[in-house]
């Protein structure tokens, strides 16, 4: 419900096992929008899909796929052959292969994705602005999973209230079962909140186990996430630990923090 699209067309003709397909918006304005491909049809578990030069726009961005990029579907083996999406200087790119072959791999890299757009899309409730980049791969999600990503954003701002710079590694611990998270953050140059600890997806209970520590955390961001009718000008630094444990419906913590400098109103 955030994003109107006008006259939208679809129209696809096709000669034996070939079709030529194009989705196109808003003809007659500035995000007047085009996406064009080709797909060949060797049968219902093998073909392919080549993505041809298009672009479109979403509110104020307009992303383009200048160059073509083949996607090859045969069962359960899917290739991607130099997708990248560009806007400016930001960029999506995914290259690789999905299969049952643990040495395949799906690359995937986000180079300066502005936060201050996607929240513009997605219509949030509070403002994002800062500066996402993030690189990893996945392999083998079949029977035998292996995911390892980076990821940090500069500059992060929630609702006007500064954060500072995140950093984020992720893993897929195999003899666990679960993902290994590591971060940090900081401001202003100084570490002021770090955590690390593993994430078990298939249990239904104790799933988080976490680290938390903060150091001289800057607490202000928080008044982006509450009814200012209930709590608002929420100021103050944190400093302690905290052992995060349940579900993420269900959070437990144990531990203690000192609140230095708190005022609410």
């Amino acid at each position: 419900d955030t994003v109107k699209l006008h006259q939208l067309t679809f129209n696809t003709k096709g000669t034996q096992d070939t079709l030529f397909s194009t989705i196109k918006w808003d003809p007659n304005l500035n995000s007047a929008s085009s996406i064009v491909w080709k797909t060949e049809v060797n049968d219902l578990d093998n073909f392919s899909i080549n993505l041809l030069p298009s672009n479109f726009a979403i509110k104020d961005s307009r992303w383009n796929l200048l160059k073509e990029s083949g996607i090859q579907i045969a069962g359960k083996s899917i290739d991607i052959d130099n997708f990248l999406l560009e806007c400016k200087d930001q960029y999506l790119a995914l290259n690789g292969k999905f299969s049952e072959n643990d040495l395949d791999r799906m690359r995937f890299k986000i180079h300066n994705l502005e936060l201050k757009e996607v929240s513009n899309v997605l219509n949030l409730d509070y403002k994002l602005d800062g500066i996402l980049n993030g690189w990893g791969y996945i392999s083998n999600p079949y029977t035998n999973l292996s995911y390892l990503g980076d990821a940090s954003i500069q500059g992060l701002y929630v609702d006007d209230h500064q954060i500072g710079d995140i950093y984020l590694q992720t893993q897929w611990d195999k003899n666990s079962n679960s993902y290994s998270l590591m971060g940090d953050m900081l401001y202003k140059g100084f570490e002021t909140f770090a955590f690390d600890g593993h994430y078990y997806p298939e249990r239904k209970e104790n799933s988080l186990d976490f680290n938390l520590v903060f150091d001289h955390t800057d607490i202000k961001f928080t008044n982006a996430f509450m009814d200012p009718d209930v709590l608002s000008q929420i100021a103050g630094n944190v400093d302690g630990r905290i052992k995060l444990g349940g579900t993420i419906a269900n959070p437990e913590l144990e531990g203690s923090v000192q609140l230095i400098d708190g005022a609410v109103s």
